[in-house]
């Protein structure tokens, strides 16, 4: 089995969550659920570029009569003889002639050309936005910027994937006893609202069939479940057989990973769910390498992971049989390996089956996360 075998596996079976409607003014980080055009013209007209003077007849010398507003109504006729002032954005009044503001000196009600009118310039009808044009993709994580430009395009509120709701239940007697920190409740937590989930859930059970199945069963409103321990093979590790009773079923048992080689993957109607070991390390190389993609899919986003070949620091053995996930840092300049096995990963070495050993200075597969 390869890991590409693994991914395809759980993607497969993953839908995306029920779009919902929302007010652009709360899109910040949602993914848009379908495409956006833009629903208008921008400017609507042809406006001034800058600001200046429209004034109506020859001479030097205009009576001013007011200001006009950027992409105002149709400004009223002036006569001969006088001016208005023209904001930037200001729609340009017919049968004027534009001066711009630093070739006049305004007294009172009176403006006066110091010298020649200079010539008028002006943006045209959806030189800035023009109706149609698209403004924002399928999948598209709304930032700032997006959502500048769809209120400019017309958009008061959005149609985005919903927020996938995810439990995490972390089992183990010795953290129901207190005698380890539960540490893997609060790394799963902001991994998933860093992917763009919402914590629905965050328990800690003993290493009973019984109250795992009790918590699991009451993230009722979750789509995804994350489940931290319990998978070794001794006779404490009743993980499995507390999902089993809920009905979920198994996609993906035991597959050959390491670390992780113990990890499942179910699904019981649109909640999906993973086991994961209980090693910190672990959890965070398997989340980053599985229940990432799984949640991004979710959540309606397309997979964020490019692949690269670097050569490897140092001498590496393992099981034929066996696909190994390394977490790695990566320098950029130039792209290498920097360390072996971080503590804060941006990609992950991945050796698939069929190889054995792999020395200094191979250039091996990285994901890049």
């Amino acid at each position: 089995m390869t890991l590409a075998a693994i991914l395809e596996i759980i993607t497969r079976h993953i839908d995306p969550m029920p779009e919902e409607r929302v007010p652009l003014i709360e899109a910040f980080g949602r993914v848009v659920s379908r495409p956006l055009s833009a629903r208008r013209d921008l400017p609507p007209f042809e406006v001034s570029s800058l600001d200046g003077y429209a004034v109506k007849g020859p001479g030097t010398r205009f009576l001013l009569k007011g200001s006009l507003e950027p992409l105002g109504p149709v400004p009223p006729r002036l006569k001969e003889g006088e001016a208005f002032f023209v904001p930037t954005g200001g729609r340009f009044p017919q049968g004027t002639r534009f001066v711009a503001r630093e070739r006049v000196v305004e007294k009172g009600q009176l403006v006066t050309i110091k010298d020649g009118p200079g010539k008028q310039k002006t943006v045209r009808k959806g030189d800035w936005i023009r109706q149609g044009q698209p403004l924002a993709r399928r999948g598209e994580v709304i930032g700032p910027a997006a959502m500048g430009l769809l209120a400019q395009g017309g958009h008061e509120t959005i149609r985005v994937f919903g927020r996938p709701q995810v439990a995490v239940v972390a089992t183990g007697d010795e953290l129901k006893k207190g005698a380890i920190a539960d540490s893997n409740k609060f790394l799963l937590a902001g991994l998933i609202r860093r992917d763009g989930g919402e914590p629905s859930g965050l328990y800690t059970t003993a290493d009973d069939e019984g109250e795992i199945a009790q918590a699991v069963a009451g993230a009722s409103t979750a789509r995804l479940v994350i489940l931290t321990g319990g998978t070794a093979l001794g006779k404490r590790d009743v993980t499995k057989q507390a999902v089993r009773r809920l009905a979920f079923r198994f996609l993906l048992d035991s597959a050959p990973i390491l670390p992780g080689k113990t990890m499942a993957f179910g699904r019981k109607g649109k909640t999906c769910l993973f086991i994961l070991p209980g090693r910190p390390p672990a959890v965070q190389t398997l989340y980053e390498v599985f229940v990432r993609q799984a949640l991004l899919a979710m959540a309606g986003r397309p997979p964020e992971r490019t692949e690269c070949l670097l050569p490897l620091p140092g001498r590496i053995e393992k099981p034929a049989d066996a696909i190994m996930l390394i977490p790695v840092s990566i320098a950029e300049k130039p792209a290498a390996i920097g360390a072996m096995y971080a503590s804060e990963p941006n990609g992950f070495v991945v050796l698939d089956e069929g190889t054995e050993r792999v020395v200094a200075g191979q250039r091996v597969r990285v994901l890049r996360v």
